[in-house]
């Protein structure tokens, strides 16, 4: 009796999850498809296996949690992330290590924060290389000539379109650190 029970919910589940779906609604069937072909997925992967075959607890749980992530990403816009998409979703976890371990050192919990450290310098590992400040300094000032900034009132529309340049390049801290010194000069 059991048995057949199971059986019959499985069907009724089945059957009502398909009945609602249409073409459109289908995206999750492509983006977790063989066809997916995502390189930043394929390498978390290949990187997530070797972490669980060498027992590295501190790199698997990074690893699952950036998956998730880019996952819970896909499914809020409905379709594959693009190359740049995943970068922005790998920065925006790691500057959430990074301010976490800065609250935990403020609150004297260096514990936990040798800890962010370590998960973010997992995550540093998926990023392209970061940018120097001697690096952003001419594209902080081509982009302060494209808006005709004139002082440090300017700094917003600077920041949004060098950060548009440098998505994921760069991390936004010290492209705000290099903009308000170039817009200092300007406005000097």
């Amino acid at each position: 009796m059991g048995g057949t029970t199971h059986r019959l919910l499985d069907c009724c589940l089945v059957g009502s999850y398909n009945a609602g779906r249409t073409e459109g609604s289908r995206w999750r069937d492509r983006v977790e498809g063989p066809e997916r072909g995502n390189p930043l997925d394929e390498r978390l992967m290949a990187d997530l296996k070797e972490a669980m075959r060498q027992g590295d607890e501190l790199r698997r749980s990074v690893l699952r949690m950036l998956r998730s992530a880019l996952r819970n990403e896909e499914i809020a816009k409905q379709r594959p992330l693009t190359e740049q998409e995943a970068w922005h979703v790998v920065s925006r976890q790691a500057k959430m290590r990074r301010e976490a371990a800065e609250e935990y050192r403020r609150a004297g919990r260096e514990d936990l924060a040798e800890r962010e450290e370590a998960e973010l310098e997992v995550l540093l590992e998926y990023l392209p290389r970061q940018m120097s400040e001697e690096e952003i300094v001419p594209l902080a000032r081509d982009a302060a000539m494209e808006v005709g900034a004139t002082g440090q009132k300017d700094m917003g529309k600077v920041m949004k379109v060098l950060l548009a340049r440098l998505e994921g390049r760069a991390d936004p801290a010290t492209v705000s650190k290099v903009v308000r010194q170039v817009l200092q000069e300007i406005g000097s």
